[in-house]
């Protein structure tokens, strides 16, 4: 499967079982868990069990499954800002950038924790029940994020390219990876074996493609713009 769950432990060893390695462990069953049985079945007994803690002593770290929640959202989207941040994109043809962004962006949404956030993310958003307070931490760091990006695809296209081309840039590629989670968790077996196979040859295709469209949009602007521009340096040189 292109989703791989991570292997936890579920009993405490020796080494492993002070306070540090307490909130952490919970933190990855929950993610665990959201992979392997959906985020309904991911219920407050399972997550335990796979934790090697009661629920009395998850309760105790965190107070609520949503806070449960929000802790694994909150460690991920840390992740993703930190990604974008320190983000270096590399290349002087505009399929050397593009390509660049795409291996970005793939440490970040190739993860399978990605998935599993994205999961609590869109339950969160939506259970009628969820606090306000939580609801302003998602809104808050979304805005942080989406902050992040223009800058980082400017990089990539330049400061020129039109907003529709570096959003069909950004969000092509980020769903690509997301894409792959879905069909991992909603396809049949052989089908993803398939898919994975074929892997490489598909990111190629993805990139070759968005660089090809990035180039003629910015001919037909450069033909577009090409009379104004010198009618201006006509009227520039006339003495004055």
């Amino acid at each position: 499967m292109l989703v791989a769950v991570p292997t936890l432990r579920t009993t405490r060893t020796t080494g492993d079982s002070g306070e540090n390695q307490t909130r952490p462990r919970m933190i990855e069953a929950t993610i665990a868990c959201i992979l392997d049985r959906g985020f309904y079945r991911a219920t407050s007994n399972e997550i335990a069990r796979r934790a090697g803690f009661t629920w009395g002593a998850i309760q105790r770290q965190f107070g609520s499954r949503e806070a449960l929640l929000l802790a694994v959202y909150e460690q991920e989207w840390a992740h993703l800002l930190a990604t974008m941040r320190e983000a270096r994109i590399e290349g002087d043809t505009t399929e050397e950038r593009i390509r660049s962004l795409f291996y970005i962006l793939k440490r970040h949404y190739g993860r399978p924790e990605a998935f599993a956030v994205l999961q609590i993310t869109m339950n969160l958003r939506k259970d009628p029940k969820t606090s306000p307070a939580t609801l302003d931490i998602i809104r808050k760091s979304t805005r942080e994020a989406e902050k992040l990006m223009p800058p980082l695809v400017r990089e990539v296209l330049g400061a020129d390219a039109d907003l529709a081309l570096r959003y069909l840039v950004f969000y092509t590629i980020r769903d690509f990876w997301i894409g792959l989670h879905v069909e991992s968790a909603t396809a049949l077996e052989e089908t993803v074996r398939g898919r994975y196979a074929m892997l490489m040859e598909d990111e190629n295709l993805l990139v070759e493609a968005l660089a090809a469209v990035a180039e003629s949009r910015a001919a037909k602007a450069q033909v577009r713009s090409g009379p104004a521009s010198s009618t201006k340096r006509r009227r520039d040189a006339q003495p004055r």
